[in-house]
């Protein structure tokens, strides 16, 4: 979780209006995928380093990465060339991935279509609109552990927290 959270703090304050993410996956205790959410409206963390797994671990894959960057696109290149990557890996994030689509597909859907066999989570999704990604990936039978290094993963949460709550202008000025 001290890696996810590095990707995270690495693109705080460049996400908004959405919160700093990060995520990396591991198979066999080594780190194999890394990412994070680095601008609004673009994949999210848990995207970026399912790509980036899908690229280690099978590197003749890496052309078919290179250059995409519209969420809907990586997330049908990860369902496609990620099938059968992930039943004994573990996907760690700083938040419960998000439930529903807009301008990003559904990151618990991917999690689930591929299979995870755990996903721990630092912090619950405090947004109505975007929460119920835990839900989503038990029903897929996703074993799910939430609450791993929460007063951290809440710290990188807390300037998106302010903003929703309208108390960024403190933040701002302070």
């Amino acid at each position: 979780m001290e890696r996810a959270l590095d990707a995270g703090w690495r693109f705080q304050g460049l996400t908004y209006p959405n919160p700093a993410v990060g995520c990396v996956v591991v198979i066999d205790g080594g780190i194999v995928g890394s990412g994070a959410h680095k601008k609004a409206g673009f994949a999210h963390a848990e995207v970026h380093a399912i790509c980036d797994a899908i690229v280690t671990l099978c590197p003749e894959k890496s052309p078919f990465f290179e250059g995409v960057v519209d969420p809907y696109i990586l997330h049908r290149l990860a369902r496609t060339h990620g099938e059968n990557l992930f039943s004994q890996a573990i996907l760690y994030v700083t938040l419960e991935p998000c439930a529903h689509e807009g301008k990003t597909p559904a990151c618990s859907s991917l999690i689930g279509d591929l299979g995870f066999s755990l996903v721990v989570i630092g912090s619950y999704d405090p947004t109505p609109q975007a929460s119920g990604g835990i839900a989503i990936l038990q029903a897929r039978g996703v074993e799910v552990e939430v609450g791993v290094m929460k007063k951290e993963c809440d710290l990188l949460l807390t300037p998106f927290l302010l903003w929703q709550n309208k108390s960024f202008w403190f933040f701002k000025i302070a």
